[in-house]
């Protein structure tokens, strides 16, 4: 894909104001921990290689921990 969203799942507001442009640009969104990347999202971006990554919200919804990791990816 070309471009992957990526939001918490622990409060809705981000995966919500994410979810329609994901769906406008025809990219997928996947939900995270704020704290962890669990395996079955890691995997998925790993399958999906995307061009680019956005990840939607502060680094108090995703810490720089997973940022890090889907950067790694």
């Amino acid at each position: 894909v070309a471009t992957l969203y990526v939001a918490t799942g622990d409060a809705f507001p981000d995966g919500l104001s994410a979810g329609p442009i994901a769906g406008r640009i025809g990219g997928p969104l996947l939900l995270v921990r704020g704290a962890a990347l669990p395996d079955a999202v890691r995997d998925e971006i790993r399958r999906l290689n995307p061009t680019s990554v956005v990840v939607v919200g502060s680094n108090g919804a995703v810490n720089e921990a997973v940022r890090s990791e889907i950067a790694g990816l």
